[in-house]
């Protein structure tokens, strides 16, 4: 979980959620695959999946961009 000024994003291992301040959900999707890790990365989500995949999340509107792929001995510091 990662608190920001104007949301809350959840990673669950399935699914990532985007609370807005007040707990109303703003945004919810599945993911897919299994969710590793998450991290703010110059203003965008970024969630790390299983598989080496990464996707990046706009924080404001929620939309999904696929980041590729984190290679072995390479870290965005996802924990």
């Amino acid at each position: 979980m990662l608190t920001l000024d104007k949301v809350t994003a959840v990673i669950t291992e399935e699914e990532f959620l985007l609370f807005n301040r007040r707990g109303s959900i703003r945004y919810n999707k599945a993911l897919p695959d299994t969710a590793i890790g998450m991290s703010l990365i110059e203003g965008d989500l970024v969630i790390k999946l299983l598989s080496g995949e990464c996707l990046t999340i706009n924080p404001e509107t929620g939309s999904f961009q696929k980041a590729g792929f984190i290679g072995n001995g390479i870290s965005l510091g996802l924990a």
